[in-house]
């Protein structure tokens, strides 16, 4: 039995079909178009270089944040090898990391230096991610490209941080060590002396008890003076060293500083004092006779009983010179760096007395007056040590 329908039904249905269609068609395309707007979006508006890698190694596409990183336009680095874009081993990392994405189907890391247009290289962090072209199944690259120059910098300044915390801990430790056994001589020999000069005053001859009081005076500056070298370097290496340049009389300076050290010391060595018209100077006095007092303290410690000290200070038009030279145990050639580092001794000096810090001492007051440090020396033939500053100009002031 046939039923007959009404031919309007078969007219309509694929003109409405055709509609539904071109309906889902748009809205579809529409669909995409804004995806591809919004993934547009965020490219262009990400801070980090995006850079789209073909299987051949070349740039198939970049983001606005690119051209501001690597100084390239958009059209201009068009299908050029993405590796040139790195410095160094960087092309030689970039290449393996692209080989590892492109064949392992699996994202590569890695941090390296990117060479801008201009010339001039910085650290990058550069996260490759493997991409499928769903079209030709093509298999690119996404590398994702961020300077990282800053975050390095601020790494290395804090792991020199580190260090030097490391290294003021030592010393610390060092000082404490040094300082206790360098006190405990000289407070030794003042309560040996301060004993006998109480329990046998009454009997010892006039003579012996010079030698003892000569021995307390003696020690109680030495002790003095080591804790004034342990103040100043503390102060020089927190706020700095007061600094308070004059026109001062260098000569006559030098000379009672001298005769005071001499005088205290009474040293067994002989001293020889030349100095030519070297009178007017702009410098601190209170510094100067501090390392003046550093400089022959290290020369009458470190010469036998008997032997040569020569002071010498000379001036020129613009500069100071002021050498002291003993004949004493030297300092061997690979340490001769080392001797202004706060608490270094030279490894020939054990049974000597000392806390290692009036080399470091002169260096800070030689740089707050400009100048620099020479040193000459060899074992066991002595050890010259020549200051030079400006006479008036080119002052540090802190």
């Amino acid at each position: 039995m046939l039923i007959w329908l009404p031919f309007t039904l078969f007219t309509h249905e694929p003109q409405s079909y055709t509609d539904t269609l071109e309906q889902r068609v748009a809205e579809r395309t529409a669909e995409l178009s804004q995806a591809k707007e919004r993934v547009e979006a965020i490219l262009n508006t990400a801070s980090d270089a995006i850079v789209l890698v073909s299987a051949h190694g070349v740039i198939e596409q970049v983001n606005p944040a690119f051209s501001e990183l690597f100084g390239y336009t958009i059209e201009s680095i068009f299908r050029k090898p993405f590796t040139g874009l790195f410095d160094g081993e960087g092309p030689q990392v970039m290449g393996k990391a692209l080989a590892q994405v492109l064949t392992e189907n699996r994202m590569a890391q890695c941090e390296l230096q990117a060479r801008h247009q201009d010339g001039r290289t910085f650290t990058v962090d550069a996260v490759l991610s493997p991409v499928t072209a769903s079209t030709r199944g093509h298999r690119l690259a996404v590398c994702s490209i961020r300077d990282i120059t800053r975050r390095k910098q601020m790494e290395m300044e804090l792991v020199k941080a580190l260090e030097r915390e490391r290294e003021l801990s030592e010393m610390k430790s060092q000082f404490t060590t040094t300082v206790s056994h360098e006190f405990r001589t000289p407070l030794a020999i003042i309560q040996s002396s301060a004993d006998m000069l109480k329990l046998y005053g009454d009997r010892l001859p006039e003579a012996r008890k010079l030698e003892h009081l000569n021995a307390i005076q003696t020690n109680v500056k030495h002790l003095a003076d080591m804790l004034d070298d342990t103040l100043m370097i503390g102060k020089a290496q927190t706020v700095g060293l007061s600094f308070f340049p004059e026109t001062i009389n260098l000569y006559e300076l030098c000379q009672r500083a001298v005769e005071s050290f001499w005088k205290t010391f009474e040293a067994s060595q002989t001293l020889e004092l030349n100095s030519d018209d070297c009178v007017l100077v702009v410098a601190d006095p209170r510094l100067m006779r501090q390392m003046v007092n550093n400089l022959l303290s290290n020369a009458i410690k470190y010469s036998p009983p008997g032997s040569p000290i020569r002071f010498m200070l000379r001036c020129d038009d613009t500069n100071v010179y002021i050498t002291v030279e003993d004949s004493g145990i030297g300092i061997p050639a690979e340490e001769q760096e080392r001797i202004f580092q706060m608490f270094y001794r030279a490894s020939n000096t054990g049974h000597i007395s000392g806390v290692g810090l009036g080399l470091t001492i002169v260096q800070e007051v030689v740089r707050l007056h400009g100048g620099h440090i020479e040193v000459k020396s060899a074992l066991n033939a002595g050890t010259s040590i020549t200051v030079t500053f400006p006479r008036t100009a080119n002052l540090k002031k802190e």
